[in-house]
């Protein structure tokens, strides 16, 4: 299969690593031929897109894959401000061109959130989940600041940055109510948004779920607490590699994924109208 990764930083060579594992043939567009794309998906025969740009720029580098009738993989977040116009032009292209999209969830691939999707949950009404880790060793760089995770206006802040977690647990527990959740910035870890998000979610099925999300944890920590037991969430390459598969799979098989730009954009609106202003 040749692939395209539009973005080319830690994860796009993550995946890059991964899809070559796989025994793909990968083409990368970075910052220093973003200007020439066009041309370059015009001038090659791509299976399958990867966005993997800062989060104000996908829904247009999406556009511009979808443009050229090649399926798409986008990283999370889809988005964090809503773009209309852009979305539905996207809409427009998947729908004309059956184009195969997902948006990155790899955490669902994980063996601990697979395990947990089976669980029955009876007579469990509360569940606790966390994430923190300081910004300032994601990349151990010094260069944290610069970061599209630092900035509000590159579609960063630890909300949408960790939306992993509003993610697993609605494929886990299923459709959420409502949220009630607020959004701080109590440490210098950022430039201008929020590093600490607290919360609860209302599942339809009656569970309560309280969330902790932030960019301050000395110690990298995500896990979750069910009827008093903490379970933690340890990453792996893994589950990129097998959400990879799942998603060549698809386009192999002309499946639709779990996780497409429709379901993705439920999420994001639900979590926009769960924040307290």
């Amino acid at each position: 299969m040749n692939i395209v990764i539009i973005g080319y930083g830690s994860i796009g060579k993550r995946h890059a690593r991964n899809l070559r594992s796989l025994g793909a043939t990968v083409r990368s567009i970075d910052t220093d031929e973003i200007d020439n794309a066009d041309k370059i998906l015009a001038g090659a025969k791509f299976d399958l897109g990867l966005v993997c740009t800062p989060t104000n720029l996908h829904l247009q580098h999406i556009l511009l894959l979808a443009k050229h009738g090649i399926h798409f993989f986008c990283e999370k977040p889809l988005y964090v401000k809503k773009d209309r116009p852009l979305l539905d032009q996207i809409y427009a292209y998947v729908n004309s061109k059956n184009l195969i999209n997902m948006v990155g969830c790899n955490l669902r691939f994980h063996p601990v959130i697979n395990a947990l999707k089976n669980n029955v949950f009876k007579g469990t009404e509360q569940i606790k989940i966390f994430f923190g880790y300081d910004l300032r060793k994601w990349h151990n760089d010094g260069k944290h600041l610069q970061l599209y995770s630092a900035n509000k206006s590159m579609g960063g802040g630890i909300t949408f940055d960790a939306i992993h977690e509003f993610d697993y647990i609605s494929y886990v527990l299923g459709p959420i109510e409502r949220m009630d959740i607020t959004q701080s910035r109590v440490g210098e870890v950022t430039v201008d948004t929020e590093d600490l998000v607290k919360g609860y979610i209302y599942i339809k099925n009656g569970i309560k779920v309280d969330i902790h999300l932030d960019y301050l944890s000395e110690k990298y920590q995500r896990y979750f607490i069910i009827d008093g037991e903490i379970t933690h969430i340890d990453p792996n390459n893994d589950m990129y590699i097998k959400e990879m598969e799942y998603l060549l799979n698809n386009i192999n098989n002309k499946r639709y994924c779990m996780n497409d730009i429709l379901e993705a954009s439920d999420l994001i609106d639900c979590i926009n109208l769960g924040i307290k202003k």
